[in-house]
């Protein structure tokens, strides 16, 4: 990932990381701020808001969503990089799971999102992937581009998951 692509994202990420080892507090109220609709729960402004003064409806909700996943998800190895998109970690689930077709159908689920659906969605995808490194600075560059008309974001996350699915079938 070039830094300087990702300078906002990795900025953001970094202040969440410090926030989840000194502020338990603030990490509850990013948390449930996932059961409002996103950007309207007061209590997670101190925390996102310097973030997004000048970006756009959906780019404040990308970032609003995206701090309240990373409060839910819990990193067991202590790890915040992975070079890996969404879909591929989506896909090591699968493979632990025995190839199991639901979570399959939740990954179309996901990618078939709309702004309304994502955030459903993607909680519960994360939720799924408790213990999994996520890439936290490239899961929210592409989620404030989810609703672009040409889909690049969800065709990555499907190249990266279908390619491995794939070689798998093969080796059967």
């Amino acid at each position: 990932m070039s830094e300087e692509k990702f300078e906002n994202e990795i900025k953001f990420i970094k202040v969440l990381q410090k926030l989840s080892e000194e502020n338990t507090k603030a990490m509850a109220e990013l948390r449930r701020s996932l059961s409002y609709d996103l950007t309207t729960y007061p209590k997670s402004y101190p925390y996102v808001e310097w973030a997004v003064e000048n970006l756009g409806e959906w780019k404040r909700k990308a970032y609003y969503l995206v701090a309240g996943l990373f409060a839910l998800h819990k990193i067991e190895d202590g790890s915040l990089s992975t070079k890996r998109n969404l879909g591929a970690t989506i896909f090591q689930l699968y493979k632990e799971n025995d190839e199991s077709k639901s979570i399959e159908q939740r990954f179309i689920n996901l990618l078939e999102s709309d702004e309304e659906e994502l955030a459903y969605r993607l909680r519960q995808m994360i939720s799924l992937l408790k213990g999994k490194s996520i890439n936290w600075t490239l899961l929210l560059y592409h989620v404030k581009y989810w609703n672009r008309t040409d889909k690049w974001v969800q065709q990555k996350w499907s190249r990266s998951f279908y390619k491995n699915f794939s070689m798998t079938k093969s080796e059967s």
